[in-house]
């Protein structure tokens, strides 16, 4: 009786956690169409799923800094190119993103950022630069996200989009589910920065925390054994 309580618990508090995520996804996307998407290491891969299929959408991602002059100049037109994908291509399914690379180290450090800004559309299972040297304007970028991407004059080069591996890649999954729940986002931040710098010290700590877990759960199990045992003998 008791084991079936917890069971359901569980399964319940389950089934929040996805209501809740389905909700978070739904109203964050909302803005696609009257403003720039802020995209952030806690929500890029939940958001764009850049590794995983790429479901909902297109995303053309402009990886900047604030005391960047050229980003600087080309903000108010990426803010234009929002616009002008929302009111006439609506049915292309691009989204226009930012991210601020000095607040979300994680994916410069991912996506190999190192002159900004760098422009990257995430399509077909894939990532197309734009190339540095092509013309900035609004008109010349919805060429480029409408297919002009594809030609050999734009770059035409399709890049495997990277991906964290092992703990990172665990790590990146489980943000995807709870990054809007701050204490957990917070816990996984850390745990991640300590795999990226001390990759050994986060594999003990993986394996201790499993091993924790299992303890935790046999030991509850046997409480609860002992509990439904004395209840009989009573």
């Amino acid at each position: 009786m008791a084991r079936s309580l917890v069971h359901q618990k569980i399964v319940f508090l389950w089934g929040l956690l996805s209501v809740l995520v389905q909700i978070a996804s739904s109203s964050s996307l909302q803005a696609d169409g009257t403003r720039v998407m802020q995209l952030t290491d806690e929500n890029f891969e939940y958001l764009t799923q850049s590794a995983s299929g790429q479901t909902t959408g297109k995303w053309f991602v402009s990886f900047s800094a604030v005391e960047c002059g050229h980003c600087a100049k080309l903000r108010p037109i990426w803010d234009d190119l929002a616009q002008e994908i929302s009111e006439h291509h609506s049915d292309s399914g691009v989204i226009v993103g930012t991210v601020n690379i000095r607040e979300n180290p994680r994916l410069a450090h991912r996506f190999g950022i190192e002159a900004m800004p760098t422009l990257i559309l995430f399509a077909e299972q894939g990532m197309y630069e734009y190339e540095p040297s092509l013309p900035r304007l609004v008109s010349d970028f919805v060429a480029f996200t409408l297919g002009g991407y594809k030609a050999s004059e734009s770059g035409g080069k399709k890049k495997s989009v990277p991906t964290h591996g092992g703990l990172l890649k665990f790590v990146e999954d489980i943000r995807r589910l709870v990054y809007d729940v701050s204490f957990l986002k917070d816990l996984l931040a850390d745990f991640e920065e300590i795999i990226m710098l001390r990759k050994n010290a986060g594999a003990v700590i993986f394996v201790a925390g499993t091993i924790f877990g299992i303890f935790i759960s046999s030991l509850t199990r046997l409480t609860l054994k002992t509990k439904l045992n004395k209840a009989k003998e009573d």
